[in-house]
């Protein structure tokens, strides 16, 4: 009996979670080749030929694994509702256990038919412009099943793969006990 009204109420807990009501889809997606800085902004050039300028003033950081921009560091641009953002994530580590050519994000996701999106509402811009909105990224066509009970939500300690590409591959239940 205890088992069961445990398991009722963290599936009521999970129910209780929603996606964001805005949801966007990142503009520009490509490796950091190199950046010029031009005063307190980065004039950012990817590997796909983009070019675009970082203003930490107004622009809010939705996502980032940790770590600074270099070669290979995985970015997307895109517009937001309050402000432009920008997503930093860094390759990550295969003697860790992840699979070559990942850029891990830790869950803060729900799937929605075939994509992921990742919620940036926990951050806040310098500027002070609340981020609430969900960045959506498209699910690898060949993607193994998520693991049982994370889906839709995939909270903090459910990892999860983005290529250079910007599509989901993969989605790992959290390692140890």
């Amino acid at each position: 009996m205890a088992i069961v009204v445990v398991a009722s109420l963290v599936g009521a807990c999970r129910s209780a979670v929603t996606p964001p009501d805005t949801v966007i889809d990142p503009q520009i997606v490509g490796l950091w080749v190199s950046e010029e800085g031009i005063g307190s902004n980065w004039h950012v050039t990817l590997d796909t030929g983009d070019e675009v300028d970082i203003d930490p003033i107004t622009m809010q950081l939705a996502l980032s694994n940790g770590g600074g921009r270099q070669a290979g560091t995985l970015i997307m641009f895109g517009s937001g509702p309050a402000a432009d953002w920008w997503v930093q994530l860094n390759p990550s580590d295969p003697a860790l256990g992840s699979p070559v050519g990942c850029y891990s994000i830790g869950g803060n996701a729900y799937q929605i038919g075939d994509s992921i999106v990742f919620l940036a509402r926990a951050d806040t811009a310098p500027n002070g412009h609340e981020a609430d909105f969900g960045i959506r990224l498209p699910m690898a066509p060949d993607m193994a099943s998520p693991p049982a009970n994370t889906a839709p939500w995939y909270g903090n300690f459910v990892d999860i793969c983005v290529n250079a590409e910007g599509i989901v591959t993969q989605i790992r239940p959290p390692s140890g006990p």
